[in-house]
């Protein structure tokens, strides 16, 4: 996935689980769109994005997931599910960070 985003030419920041991420997110604010999956290594996406709108509160949001709904958040956050093409993808991430900038 990291590497289909970077080849349409976004800037791709790579989180091995939450902790990750979380330290990732001093150096990166602020963010056009975080993508993760509902359930991540040492936590779940909608608590990671949750911590991240502590310091940017209109964060958008692209949850993967082979099945467990994600309540839309006020953000208009998506729900991409799996398995899913690369089309699918880039079209949802256009999508979200279009209506960012």
């Amino acid at each position: 996935m990291g590497r289909v985003l970077k080849r349409a030419r976004y800037e791709v920041h790579l989180a091995g689980g939450m902790d990750e991420a979380l330290t990732l997110r001093s150096k990166l604010t602020p963010l056009d769109l975080v993508v993760t999956d509902v359930t991540m290594l040492g936590g779940a996406g909608p608590e990671l994005v949750r911590v991240l709108r502590e310091e940017q509160p209109s964060l958008r949001a692209l949850y993967m997931t082979g099945g467990l709904a994600v309540e839309p958040g006020p953000y208009r956050d998506e729900t991409l599910l799996k398995p899913f093409s690369t089309n699918d993808l880039l079209s949802r991430v256009e999508s979200l960070v279009r209506t960012v900038n």
